[in-house]
């Protein structure tokens, strides 16, 4: 029988071989591995005070952060201390109701800082203003 320029013969592969296996997991492995090393972990960096009486965070809220430096952020982005007040009153939905604003100051930032965070809260049309704090037993 003579075959034509264009025929192949085709042989069926009964298994794959266990060495192609694991070249391929340990490549994923690799991989995995070096790209989970640029994940940057997006938040600012604060030390809460520690009390006995910490309580979990309400879902409904809104966050300001005061740094030590006096830096004030609104959930991630950093505002300042003169367009707070507007800021927060944006925050508020007028269809919902309204928000507790939790104040995450670092324990060694100045009290006037807290304050006049406290205060813009109040005259934005915040009623419930919470500091936040973390557990004694918490590291």
């Amino acid at each position: 029988m003579a075959r034509s320029l264009f025929e192949t013969s085709r042989r069926r592969i009964s298994s794959i071989p266990a060495v192609s296996l694991t070249d391929i997991v340990f490549l994923l492995l690799i991989f995995f591995l070096l790209s989970s090393s640029f994940v940057v972990q997006p938040g600012i960096k604060i030390d809460l005070p520690r009390t006995q009486t910490a309580e979990p965070e309400p879902h409904n809220r809104v966050v300001v952060t005061v740094t030590e430096r006096g830096e004030i952020f609104l959930g991630a982005r950093r505002i300042g201390a003169e367009r707070l007040e507007e800021e927060l009153r944006h925050a508020l939905d007028p269809v919902q109701e309204v928000p507790s604003l939790i104040i995450r100051a670092d324990r060694v930032s100045q009290f006037h800082w807290v304050v006049s965070v406290l205060d813009a809260g109040r005259r934005a049309g915040y009623q419930r203003l919470l500091i936040a704090s973390k557990p004694e037993d918490a590291r």
